[in-house]
């Protein structure tokens, strides 16, 4: 959600800056206007500690299944504060370096892009370090998915038996989301990694894969609410009723002239 926000003011501020003047702005002004900067860097930092938080998630609930019952709602609500902290302070920490390190440019495009205000080796470097979080989501996940495997076969106890299968029916519901980020963020972003680094020789990003992240972002946010059970239910239910609904428009009926005949003996004799 963060990131999308991100995306519209970034397309509002490019719409205000294309009618208006472009001359150069001091990156201060960028930083200081740039709510947008705020946001992208922090969703991004954000959703790639919170998938790795999902996957972890999924190995202490296989492993551990004592453990995982003692946690509580409480532990969930600190965990994600604690991210976003660990988010925010990173941005607060790329702000200052880049104040006091007196870096170039000191004056950017009216368009406040991050590549611009942060220079191009911060994008480099922040690029390179948002690749990690999901790299490692995929390894802990593929360990959570082999750990449940031999799990199944080693449960003799039918109450482990069923915790097992529950925490399988969860991981298969992660596995949903981990999949989806995988394809519109990892793999994208490994491959402007190789471009920007000049790992790939000559190469050029595609334009779609500028169109792909916001896209990606707002499949996401759909899949995690059909996700949910309750309003899987819910929407089950009214598709269930729209389809046992009549039509809805009034449909011209013929008047007989036998009910005409009828209806006027009846005015008459009252």
């Amino acid at each position: 959600m963060l990131s999308g926000i991100s995306y519209i003011l970034t397309s509002v501020r490019r719409y205000i800056v294309h009618n208006s003047s472009a001359e150069l702005v001091p990156y201060w002004k960028c930083i200081a206007q740039g709510v947008h900067l705020l946001l992208d860097g922090v969703s991004h930092v954000a959703s790639g500690l919170l998938i790795l938080t999902l996957a972890f998630d999924r190995v202490i609930a296989i492993v551990t299944i004592s453990l995982y019952k003692n946690l509580t709602a409480r532990a969930s609500r600190l965990t994600i504060t604690f991210i976003y902290l660990i988010a925010i302070s990173y941005y607060v920490i790329v702000v200052i370096w880049r104040v006091n390190g007196n870096s170039e440019p000191q004056m950017v495009s009216p368009y406040c892009y991050a590549d611009e205000v942060f220079t191009t080796q911060y994008y480099k470097v922040n690029l390179l370090l948002l690749q990690v979080p999901l790299l490692t989501t995929v390894i802990v996940y593929v360990s959570a998915v082999l750990i449940m495997r031999f799990r199944e076969r080693d449960v003799q106890s039918n109450i482990l038996n069923m915790q097992l299968k529950r925490e399988k029916l969860i991981t298969k519901k992660v596995s949903v989301i981990i999949i989806c980020t995988m394809l519109t963020h990892l793999v994208p972003n490994c491959y402007l990694c190789l471009v920007i680094w000049e790992v790939i020789e000559n190469g050029e990003v595609p334009a779609y894969v500028w169109f792909l992240e916001p896209i990606a972002s707002c499949i996401e946010l759909l899949l995690y609410y059909f996700l949910d059970a309750d309003v899987s239910a819910s929407i089950k239910k009214r598709w269930i009723q729209w389809k046992q609904k009549p039509n809805n428009h009034v449909s011209s009926t013929k008047v007989k002239p036998s009910s005409c005949v009828v209806r006027h003996d009846a005015v008459r004799l009252a």
